[in-house]
């Protein structure tokens, strides 16, 4: 399942995006939120799906983040359509403003050959907060009229001037969840592919440590052989997982956020080795209760209810039911000693 979040340009474009999605014939596969774009969008309600699509300002700005996402691209189609309604309007305009973000109106000059008595010139910024200038810019240039995204409009409804939107249809709308779907599929192969790789290091690491369990007294060794068995055990699971999902085509993109996870993982391996050599220095309770709130840490929980509470209930109950049921030796501190 994908869920797609869709940054409509414009309110009228909602119903034409809701049709698209219900006559797709991979909608089952598929998940939707429809949110009406805003002027300077900061994204903050886009976050939580697997790609955002959108058009213009905002495009452009996701292309400079690691947010999965795809463009609803403007066709010079889209374009002409936008004039032809502007001369219908008003037939006796000759001077026309095509003004917008760079990836959405760049190269709108060459209309003008479809049009022989009118001159469109295009004007571009890279950055919403300026389109205000760039609109009054255009204006002082002699443009009879403005064609634009909805804010373009909207600013220059309040020059009072006439202006046109710039509309998308279906195909255009069709091809961005296209594209989407194509950029989600490569960022969870490139994630597999990026997990099978943590995870083979994990277990050459794993095995790494159990070979340093030989210098360990006897009576020392059941709880160390016990948990890196169950790491290898999990981590086994993991990779079957993975090798198991990750079919089809080779990935081409890389997810945006591998880096950030193999960094944790790193993290978490530097951690757990501290963990083990930590035992048998400074006993079992403290450094199993060091051991967790540091996992957490790098899991990043911020409740500070499970910061505190699940390090020690995971502490006392694993200790519990080592020593008291399972018989099995832990380790003895020889830095400090202490309690148990």
């Amino acid at each position: 399942m994908i869920h797609i979040v869709f940054f409509s340009p414009y309110p009228e474009l909602s119903n034409v995006i809701e049709q698209v999605f219900r006559e797709r014939p991979d909608k089952d596969g598929l998940t939707y939120e429809i949110i009406l774009d805003s002027f300077n969008n900061t994204l903050q309600q886009g976050c939580h799906g697997d790609v955002i699509i959108s058009r213009g300002f905002t495009a452009g700005m996701l292309k400079g983040t690691s947010l999965p996402n795809a463009e609803l691209k403007t066709s010079g189609y889209d374009v002409i359509a936008a004039v032809d309604r502007c001369l219908k309007e008003h037939p006796d305009t000759k001077k026309i403003a095509v003004v917008g973000a760079f990836n959405m109106v760049y190269g709108s000059e060459s209309v003008s050959q479809v049009y022989k008595d009118v001159t469109i010139k295009s004007y571009f910024t890279e950055k919403e907060i300026y389109l205000k200038e760039i609109v009054k810019q255009a204006i002082e240039d002699g443009a009879q009229m403005i064609v634009g995204g909805c804010s373009t409009v909207t600013i220059a409804q309040e020059h009072r001037i006439p202006c046109q939107l710039i509309e998308s249809g279906k195909e255009a709308i069709n091809n961005a969840i296209d594209e989407a779907i194509r950029t989600v599929v490569i960022t969870r192969k490139e994630r597999q592919k990026s997990n099978l790789a943590i995870q083979t290091g994990v277990f050459l690491l794993l095995a790494a440590f159990y070979t340093q369990l030989g210098g360990m007294p006897e009576e020392a060794k059941g709880y160390p052989t016990f948990l890196l068995a169950a790491c290898a055990v999990v981590n086994a699971s993991i990779l079957f997982s993975n090798l198991r999902n990750l079919r089809g085509e080779e990935a081409v993109k890389k997810d945006p956020a591998a880096p950030a996870m193999i960094r944790r993982v790193i993290l978490y391996i530097v951690v757990l080795g501290l963990y083990i050599f930590m035992i048998e220095k400074i006993r079992y309770v403290l450094s199993t209760l060091l051991f967790c709130v540091a996992s957490l840490q790098i899991m990043r929980v911020k409740s500070w209810k499970m910061q505190v509470l699940l390090p020690l209930c995971l502490t006392i109950s694993a200790y519990v039911v080592f020593s008291r049921f399972l018989m099995i030796s832990l380790p003895v501190g020889t830095w400090i000693h202490f309690g148990f």
